[in-house]
């Protein structure tokens, strides 16, 4: 459900990106031997990097599995004072800082290329594309727009990542609708697969069943793995998650009125 590896080495630090996380080859004891692989890491001490923050991450790479959205693993990195201070200059020459803890590793996977929406999808990249718009919606994550998309293509699929501002409604004050009303929310005039299931004219019908799932006990269990410093808004989210499910038959008609905006 979630590995747990520790840093070994720095690679480099990813091009893009708010939080500016570092590609990080890792190794973890695997039967007689060290199985190693490479990820891309968020840690205390990079930058806007926060606890809460690598709860949702984790907490959305999950959800993301759940609805059949293409994303990374996801794995805890143990990151201890001794590579820190081995990496030191490393870490100095990308001018970035890092503590010593426990990270939020996503796979590292090799061959993904931009996303255009000026490019024909394949009906297995509007899929995506509409599963991807829906989970953004349901786990209300404003943080993937045509200027900071967070996708790309991979294969003949669309790959989804960073996560870290997902379950926002922990952070807002005076909210005056319920979890389920998609359709009130601000920020999906400006995602990125907007346009696309406008057009594609998709079927919201299947999504009432994965939603009617996520009561799930298999969601807190996943959180009771992660750090407990990480969990303050634990109870928030699954409130969240709980009302959506006692909800789910209005969540395909709230899809479709969203698109509205």
């Amino acid at each position: 459900m979630l590995g747990q590896w520790e840093a070994e080495s720095i690679i480099d630090v990813m091009p893009m990106g708010r939080t500016r996380p570092l590609l990080v080859k890792c190794g973890r004891n695997f039967g007689s031997g060290t199985e190693r692989a490479s990820f891309v890491v968020k840690a205390i001490g990079l930058n806007e990097v926060t606890q809460t923050g690598l709860m949702c991450e984790a907490l959305g790479l999950f959800i993301a599995k759940m609805f059949g959205v293409l994303v990374p693993a996801p794995a805890l990195i143990s990151i201890d004072r001794e590579f820190i201070e081995t990496h030191n200059e490393k870490l100095r020459s990308l001018g970035v800082t890092m503590c010593p803890g426990v990270g939020l590793g996503s796979e590292y996977l090799h061959g993904m290329r931009q996303i255009s929406l000026d490019t024909n999808f394949t009906a297995r990249q509007i899929r995506d594309a509409m599963l991807i718009y829906a989970l953004d919606l349901i786990i209300q994550n404003p943080d993937r727009s045509e200027k900071n998309p967070n996708c790309a293509f991979y294969a003949d699929r669309i790959v989804a990542f960073d996560f870290e501002l997902a379950f926002s409604f922990i952070h807002a004050l005076n909210v005056d609708y319920s979890s389920w009303q998609l359709a009130e929310l601000k920020f999906p005039v400006d995602h990125i697969f907007k346009r696309v299931v406008i057009e594609s004219r998709v079927d919201w019908s299947p999504i009432s069943g994965i939603v009617s799932s996520m009561r799930s006990i298999e969601i807190e269990d996943f959180l009771n793995l992660l750090p407990t410093d990480w969990t303050d808004h634990k109870g928030k989210i699954l409130e969240h998650l709980a009302d959506l499910a006692d909800n789910a038959v209005e969540i395909p008609d709230q899809l479709t009125r969203s698109l509205a905006r």
